[in-house]
């Protein structure tokens, strides 16, 4: 189904490509950077999705080291081939691109390959359609699929915003904030990845005592990680900027308050994070999917059109923090529900210990 859904939109680039760009807004030398990455990264987002699948297969075996082997090969292969194509070559995009698509490719046939040897669990079948377990996967999956296709939209908006109210320096202000939010959201995320798969065994085992020592563990070790990222950028947020901003000092100051502002953000999207992983471990697709709905596209983005008007240009910054508060809120009602489901579920017996 992977391969399957990612043909069809490779499908639809490659027809309509050009006029894709445009409804993005890219303009004059824009356009020929974008189309000069696309014309190559568009032959190998199937082997990224797939890659992602192989990734959630081998993992599911009890071998993370073997995936994260696979990633890290892939980003350093990346890393080299950059050099080599931009900076030796002076392929400009065109280099990034082929950079990019080998360095995914390159995992793919290992992926290929383990699966095929005697060493992996799952082997490749012949494929059959089971319209009941497909519908069960994709409303189970629908919370993650939002929050995925929620960045494409709400990055459309943040941008037509910035553009109207700040400009360019906005729009690359935007770039560089993004590069700290990646960053600390790869970690949540990471984080949410590893317990998806033990809350839904234990789960599934109706041991309630070791669900409730990982969500506390889980819950603990991102609002941490969040507190940390949020005092970083509060104490060294334009130092961080400089790393991308050189000397324009317009760009420092427009992404250095941009990144104080944002990132009170860190302090709880963990949560909100750790709360729709959750849910779709234990099989509650509505609760994940009105969490992953409320913080990343519906609050967000009427957030973001409404705060400027109120708080200036602040508000734009302002739109993330002021909607993980108020998902945090949510998550907390569906938390308090879960719990009390849980606790009138049997333990087994003998018991098992985190």
């Amino acid at each position: 189904m992977n391969v399957a859904v990612n043909l069809v939109a490779a499908i639809i680039l490659m027809v309509f490509q050009n006029e894709i760009i445009r409804i993005l807004n890219a303009k004059g030398i824009i356009f020929g950077y974008v189309t000069d990455y696309l014309g190559i990264m568009k032959f190998f987002y199937l082997f990224i999705m797939v890659n992602l699948t192989f990734s959630m297969f081998i993992r599911s075996e009890g071998k993370p080291q073997l995936s994260l082997v696979f990633g890290l090969a892939g980003n350093i292969i990346n890393i080299i081939l950059d050099y080599f194509f931009i900076i030796k070559l002076g392929m400009g995009m065109k280099g990034a691109a082929w950079a990019s698509g080998i360095s995914v490719f390159i995992p793919f046939l290992f992926g290929v390959s383990y699966f095929c040897s005697r060493r992996s669990v799952y082997k490749f079948a012949t494929f059959q359609l089971r319209p009941a377990v497909l519908r069960k996967m994709l409303f189970l999956g629908s919370a993650e699929f939002t929050a995925q296709i929620a960045v494409s939209i709400t990055t459309y908006v943040l941008n037509w915003v910035l553009l109207r109210r700040i400009g360019i320096s906005g729009v690359a202000a935007l770039t560089i904030v993004g590069y700290v939010a990646f960053v600390q959201n790869m970690i949540l995320t990471g984080i949410a990845i590893g317990i998806h798969p033990l809350i839904s065994y234990y789960f599934g085992a109706k041991n309630r005592e070791i669900i409730f020592g990982l969500l506390s563990i889980a819950l603990k070790t991102v609002i941490w990680t969040g507190v940390g990222f949020c005092l970083l950028a509060l104490g060294a947020g334009d130092g961080i900027v400089r790393i991308f901003a050189r000397h324009n000092q317009e760009l420092i100051a427009v992404a250095g308050n941009g990144l104080r502002l944002y990132s009170l953000s860190f302090v709880l999207n963990g949560y909100n994070i750790i709360a729709a992983a959750y849910f779709t471990s234990v099989g509650a697709a509505k609760e994940s999917l009105s969490i992953s709905v409320a913080r990343s596209l519906l609050l967000v983005n009427i957030l973001i059109l409404l705060l400027p008007s109120l708080f200036g240009n602040a508000g734009i910054w302002l739109a993330a923090p002021a909607a993980e508060l108020l998902t945090s809120g949510l998550a907390w009602w569906w938390f308090k529900k879960s719990k009390a489901n849980l606790l009138k579920t049997e333990l087994p017996t003998p018991a098992m210990h985190l």
